[in-house]
């Protein structure tokens, strides 16, 4: 075949004449224009909730005010570099663009480079694009002093004591306020019953199943028992014939009790003390670190498998955290779904990994997070938080899921 070498030169000019769908506001230098310079030199913080998200707005004044949305986890934005998104579709490691502005002008898109240094003094830049052809480069650089995380709790916190009886399981709730005595509610529950949800009625002699042991008291004798609950200061009395309702709120796991006088409240349980450390280690290349930790009467000996074999008394919490290279460092660590990376799924760095059944070598296995007692069955740990501080050597590990609510603090070395 013979070339027409004009014919195809003429061709390739068409081509890329018909491929330009934007003018070049500069013809010198591409379809864009440089960017325009705006040095910022001051920043007021913002902050807000949406939902598990914060909203860290960033008030810049300089040759412009600059306003930038960003979502984070924290309150305390972390050094990232963070991307444009829309309202629709907000979630860490990115900025609402929609709300984001230089000047009166919406920013379209474009990165920012958050970090910072060692004498803690913060860096923003980046080049966004506003409309469709005007461009900014962005600097600014100071210190931020970052708002606390609001500390969300329940009202009450409670321990459970149950006691077996011949006809119902008595399950007595002791209540705490700030540390101080705040009630006591005696529930009689079904004999095998897994919770202490319903309504219970305030009962005379209590022992079936929805009834409630009702207050008493001797004034004579300086003596009184049964079920109350002090609220605002107040000694609320389960008289014969009262009811509580208690139902267990999903999305905060705590439990919301409905009193008499039309009082609604909220408890959580109590940590149950972890003292005993079985494992603390990490596998860089997963980027996993596994704890296992058992209270005080807990025993465990490490078996030919890899694992721990337990006895003794008390509960046992193993976690599986995903990390950036495979250590514990402090933080919040989101109980998140996905399994480690060698089976094929990769949770995001900083969160725990959710409990799920193995069943690759032909039988049911738990693996990732999971709660148990000696001799017990395992409870996947499906949702909560786990929250790691260190100071020197000495970690503070608080456990809330939904398997129950822990804590240990000491270091993590293994005792021989």
């Amino acid at each position: 075949m013979k070339f027409n070498i004009k014919s195809i030169a003429i061709a390739l000019a068409a081509l890329a004449l018909a491929g330009c769908n934007k003018a070049a506001i500069d013809p010198m230098k591409g379809i864009y224009a440089a960017p325009v310079d705006v040095k910022l030199t001051s920043n007021t913080v913002d902050y807000a909730k949406d939902g598990k998200n914060r909203i860290v707005t960033f008030n810049l004044k300089g040759d412009k005010d600059v306003t930038i949305q960003f979502v984070s986890k924290t309150y305390e934005l972390k050094p990232n570099t963070y991307t444009e998104g829309k309202s629709s579709e907000m979630k860490p490691g990115l900025y609402n663009a929609d709300l984001s502005k230089v000047g009166t002008e919406t920013i379209s898109f474009g990165s920012l480079v958050f970090a910072v240094n060692e004498e803690g003094v913060y860096n923003l830049s980046g080049v966004v694009q506003c409309g469709e052809n005007t461009r900014y480069r962005l600097a600014w650089s100071g210190k931020i002093e970052w708002k606390e995380e609001e500390v969300e709790a329940a009202d009450y916190l409670y321990t459970l004591v149950k006691e077996q009886g011949e006809t119902a399981l008595k399950q007595s709730l002791i209540l705490t306020k700030d540390g101080e005595a705040a009630g006591l509610l005696e529930l009689y529950t079904a004999l095998d019953a897994t919770s202490f949800t319903g309504t219970f009625v305030s009962t005379e002699y209590a022992s079936q199943p929805g009834q409630m042991g009702n207050y008493f008291e001797f004034p004579d004798w300086g003596f009184s028992g049964g079920s109350y609950i002090i609220y605002d200061g107040v000694k609320v009395k389960m008289e014969p014939g009262a009811s509580v309702t208690i139902t267990l709120d999903p999305a905060t796991g705590w439990y919301k009790l409905d009193l008499p006088g039309g009082i609604s409240t909220t408890m959580d349980a109590a940590p149950i003390a972890l003292e005993n450390v079985f494992q603390a280690s990490g596998n860089a290349e997963n980027h996993t670190y596994t704890i296992k930790l058992g209270e005080a009467g807990v025993i465990g000996v490490p078996n030919a498998f890899g694992g721990v074999d337990y006895s003794g008394e008390g509960s046992i919490v193993s976690i599986d955290l995903y990390t950036e290279d495979g250590t514990l460092a402090a933080g919040e660590y989101e109980v998140a779904d996905g399994v480690p990376a060698e089976m094929g799924k990769t949770p995001a760095p900083g969160t725990c990994v959710a409990g799920y059944v193995f069943a690759g070598w032909g039988f049911p296995m738990n693996w990732g997070s999971v709660v148990s007692t000696v001799g017990g069955p395992e409870v996947l740990v499906l949702s909560g938080k786990i929250v790691v501080e260190k100071t020197g050597g000495v970690y503070s590990i608080a456990i809330n899921t939904n398997a129950g609510n822990f804590s240990y603090r000491g270091d993590l070395k293994v005792e021989e």
